[in-house]
């Protein structure tokens, strides 16, 4: 084993968007194997940076906004696929006219428009009058999830036209929503849309990157950069932007607390991401290859 790759949100992270004691111990000792741990996840470069630094977790590479960055842990950018302009401009523009919560990812941070929180939370209780068993905990957990439950430190615009036309580049576009009807118009809506493609991340959102990139294809660029077998690699993860990972990886891990279609099509299932999942999935293949 020369490589893992591994998911944040719902993988390595609990339910309180921590790092357990024997998840960072594991990956440590992967590490004193010689082994290249990366993490892939579709949160932009600083806040999966701030999270590893927090819990004191160092690693060479960081694969962001679902695959469309790579890059090294000081922040440097070795790959990179952006969205086109044309391409986004339609995109933002249906989910401006049709009411959705949505964010861009830039290589660095998240931009919002200025109104964001206020249509997340009506959304909540405009689905909650449909779907009684949502619980206030669901919006408080994505508000926390954006917001880091403390202060926000994204871009804010105070029209769609300056948000489309910044001079940054945008990697990716994330459209949030608690009605399913609602999720499921977007996801049609963009089905065949040139250039990008789609796909879920969580139960309440779907994401839209270039149509070049994915975590799979970050792993695939990194491993022929490091010189690496893709047969000496493995993945850990627990949704729908973690396939192209488990594709084209040696050994598929998915989490306990993924959805039934994401563990079909890998190679093993590890223990939830609550009872440190990752931890247990490295320890049985250092195991099996150490």
């Amino acid at each position: 084993m020369k490589l893992i790759a591994i998911d944040l949100d719902g993988t390595l992270l609990n339910s309180n968007h921590q790092i357990s004691n024997k998840d960072i111990c594991t990956i440590k000792k992967a590490q004193s194997f010689g082994i290249t741990v990366v993490i892939s996840t579709g949160r932009t470069f600083d806040s999966a940076k701030s999270i590893l630094e927090n819990h004191n977790i160092v690693v060479p590479y960081i694969i962001t906004c679902n695959g469309s960055i790579i890059n090294d842990f000081s922040g440097n950018i070795l790959y990179s696929f952006p969205v086109d302009k044309s391409s986004l401009e339609k995109v933002v523009s249906f989910l401006h006219f049709n009411n959705y919560y949505f964010s861009l990812a830039s290589s660095d941070s998240r931009l919002f428009p200025k109104y964001d929180k206020n249509i997340l939370i009506a959304d909540f209780y405009e689905a909650k009058i449909n779907n009684p068993d949502l619980k206030e905990e669901d919006l408080d957990n994505l508000i926390n999830l954006f917001y880091d439950g403390k202060t926000f430190d994204g871009k804010v615009f105070n029209n769609i036209q300056d948000m489309i036309s910044t001079e940054e580049d945008i990697y990716g576009i994330c459209a949030v929503s608690f009605s399913n009807e609602k999720l499921e118009n977007g996801i049609k809506a963009f089905k065949d849309i040139k250039n990008l493609s789609i796909f879920k991340s969580a139960y309440n959102n779907f994401e839209l990157i270039n149509e070049n990139s994915s975590k799979g294809q970050a792993i695939k660029i990194l491993c022929n950069h490091l010189g690496i077998d893709l047969k000496d690699t493995m993945a850990i993860g627990d949704n729908q932007n973690d396939l192209s990972m488990f594709e084209i990886v040696q050994f598929s891990v998915a989490m306990e607390n993924a959805y039934d279609s994401i563990k079909e099509k890998c190679s093993f299932v590890t223990l939830n991401n609550n009872s440190s999942g990752v931890g247990h999935a490295i320890e049985n293949i250092l195991e099996l290859t150490v």
